[in-house]
């Protein structure tokens, strides 16, 4: 799956509509580059490990939002194949 694919998959979820209204096109300091970015090529990443599962992409959607890496972690560790 491409990257344009997984943005065209996002856009209609709750949880990318969340922290894409959280992060109202804020974009990095330093770089300039969109905090989505963050989200969207996160998931590719995740995507392309796992496939596509809906809570722990819906979960790494809003990981950023309650900072809690750790529960993010327990999500994807039993929703994944061993």
């Amino acid at each position: 799956m491409r990257l344009t694919e997984i943005r065209e998959r996002l856009a209609p979820r709750s949880a990318y509509s969340l922290i894409s209204a959280a992060y109202e096109g804020r974009t990095a300091r330093r770089s300039g580059v969109p905090y989505m970015n963050h989200i969207e090529e996160g998931v590719y990443v995740f995507v392309r490990r796992y496939g596509w599962q809906d809570d722990p992409v819906d979960a790494f959607c809003v990981h950023p939002i309650f900072q809690d890496d750790e529960m993010l972690e327990k999500i994807i560790q039993a929703r994944s194949p061993a």
